[in-house]
């Protein structure tokens, strides 16, 4: 019945959450090392790094606290948020750790270096039946995948069909994807009124670091990064 498959979603969502959670412990920004902005935006930045103990690269959003309170955007940096702690498939990108400080939340997800659907049609104008097969039904199963877990995706594009470097897509940017039935998170999980100066701890988050990032895709934006 719906309450059956409504406490089934939001049993996953949790077993999802605690993961992250999990996997987070211990993590901070010295955990990586920090190689390329590769997009800015209204509420931060997407940068390129790679995880110090592991070697593995990832792309990190950097959003400030400050600015999705006054641009009103808490509710939709919690959803997604919340979205990507409850998909766990092929073809969506996997947010990997999750973490803040005083200033800035961070969202650790994949890094996929294959560049968007939208750049490949630009540059090749049309694409073989085959591979047009191939995405598609890698497309529809990414989607499949949000309607069972109760979530809407909202933004379908180019631009948001990353490609991997074997050739497989990957939907990404969930700022405007919803839950059939909106969750609420209380806003306190994000420490969201401590946003008042810059503490030490953000120091380091990429401010240096060269702009671009050898041609890759950032999974999601940062408000508008691209």
């Amino acid at each position: 019945g719906g309450a059956g498959g409504a406490g089934a979603e939001a049993g996953a969502a949790a077993a999802g959450d605690d993961s992250i959670r999990s996997r987070s412990m211990g993590i901070s920004l010295t955990s990586f090392d920090m190689l390329a902005v590769l997009g800015r935006g209204g509420y931060g930045k997407v940068m390129m790094v790679r995880k110090k103990d592991s070697g593995n690269v990832y792309a990190m959003k950097v959003l400030r606290k400050r600015d999705i309170t006054a641009k009103k955007q808490v509710e939709r940096t919690m959803t997604e948020r919340d979205i990507l702690c409850s998909v766990d498939h092929p073809y969506i990108v996997g947010l990997r750790y999750a973490f803040q400080t005083p200033t800035k939340l961070y969202m650790v997800i994949d890094f996929v270096s294959g560049g968007d659907f939208f750049t490949l049609l630009s540059r090749e104008g049309t694409v073989g039946e085959r591979r047009a097969q191939l995405y598609m039904a890698e497309l529809l199963l990414a989607l499949h995948h949000l309607h069972e877990q109760g979530i809407v995706y909202r933004d379908l594009k180019p631009e948001n069909v990353l490609l991997d470097k074997d050739g497989h897509i990957k939907l990404t940017d969930f700022g405007l994807s919803r839950f059939f039935e909106q969750k609420r998170t209380p806003v306190s999980d994000l420490n969201l009124e401590k946003h008042a100066g810059d503490g030490g701890s953000d120091a380091g988050d990429g401010d240096a670091a060269s702009e671009g990032g050898g041609g890759g895709a950032a999974a999601g934006g940062a408000g508008g990064a691209t």
